[in-house]
């Protein structure tokens, strides 16, 4: 979508900033399993080079490595957050509400997809409560390091569910 105005282009930015090392780390872990999992379903044959299932799963196992490991994403996301002052966080929160919202509506009458989307809620809130409380602290920089790639993986998991 192109922004209308300058503060949808400050959004819109915004939101690139954190969902990008997002996606590179959720995507990289998400690729090995998936070419691990397809490995598997062609059982015996899927272990054949002629397949090139053993190909596609080396190259999996790179990909975290190529576009960033895990850590180094993960930290990559908390330093977005906290470089804008907890804004981008805000921004993809309010994104990922905004789609929750309508789910609810939608499923006024499921009770399990209801269930779903309050979890998905709680999740978001605790990411919210975690970079403000580590925005807040004089000690941000070493407490978020060792829990920023749970931070990543937890907000990252909360967004792409909705």
């Amino acid at each position: 979508e192109v922004p209308r105005d300058a503060e949808d282009a400050t959004r819109a930015a915004s939101l690139l900033r954190i969902l990008t090392p997002l996606a590179k780390l959720l995507t990289g872990k998400m690729a090995v399993h998936v070419a691990s999992e397809g490995l598997e379903a062609f059982g015996g044959a899927g272990y054949l080079e002629d397949t090139g299932l053993p190909a596609m799963l080396r190259d999996a196992q790179v990909l975290p490595i190529w576009e960033g490991t895990t850590n180094v994403n993960a930290l990559d996301v908390f330093r977005s957050v906290q470089r804008s002052g907890g804004e981008a966080l805000r921004t993809l929160c309010e994104e990922a509400k905004m789609k929750l919202a309508q789910v609810h509506a939608a499923a006024a009458a499921d009770n399990d997809v209801r269930m779903a989307a309050s979890r998905i809620s709680g999740a978001l809130a605790a990411c919210e409560d975690f970079a403000a409380a580590q925005l807040g602290s004089s000690g941000a920089a070493s407490g978020a390091a060792l829990l920023a790639r749970d931070f990543a993986t937890l907000l990252g998991r909360a967004y792409t569910a909705t």
